[in-house]
């Protein structure tokens, strides 16, 4: 169990050590899972503990990119389902991934040559439609991923399009 634990807590682009100690493991999954870590405070609270724990591991499940009897599979049958989760290959982790490169900064030049959208054009023929379709699908993710927010995505969009008029 703690193998598959550690594991996933580095899925979740956290360092593997932090799930072997007993309630700070369990504030991470907290802090990772719903944003704040004082929801473990939801474990203290008698009966309600118990939904907590099975709405907990869905979501971990969840945010692991697994379906929801993942969760319950977590929940009732922790030591084999967390080396599944640990192991499992199937795991979508783009958004994450990016977050924690710009938490750590490890790999950020992937994080910046997305984020450079804005480059000067110079003439209508050296835009191409798959160039435009590459810079958008680049800003969508960026979007997806939570790195911009909406007013950016469309004022940067709007940018894409009036250059490409402009030159035209």
């Amino acid at each position: 169990m703690v193998v598959g634990y550690w594991m996933i807590f580095t899925k979740l682009g956290r360092m593997g050590w932090e799930s072997i100690i007993p309630f700070y493991g369990t504030y991470v999954i907290c802090e990772e899972i719903y944003g704040n870590g004082l929801a473990i405070l939801g474990y203290l609270v008698p009966f309600y503990n118990i939904y907590f724990y099975f709405k907990t591991n869905n979501r971990l499940a969840e945010a692991l990119g697994q379906p929801k009897a993942m969760g319950w599979g977590l929940s009732l049958l922790p030591p084999v389902f967390a080396l599944i989760l640990g192991f499992s290959d199937q795991i979508n982790n783009l958004e994450r991934d990016i977050k924690t490169e710009v938490k750590t900064g490890h790999g950020m030049d992937r994080v910046k040559e997305a984020i450079r959208t804005e480059k000067p054009q110079k003439k209508a023929s050296d835009e191409t439609a798959d160039s435009i379709s590459s810079r958008l699908e680049s800003l969508k993710s960026l979007k997806e991923s939570g790195l911009i927010s909406e007013e950016e995505y469309k004022a940067r969009r709007e940018a894409i399009f009036e250059g490409f008029e402009k030159n035209r």
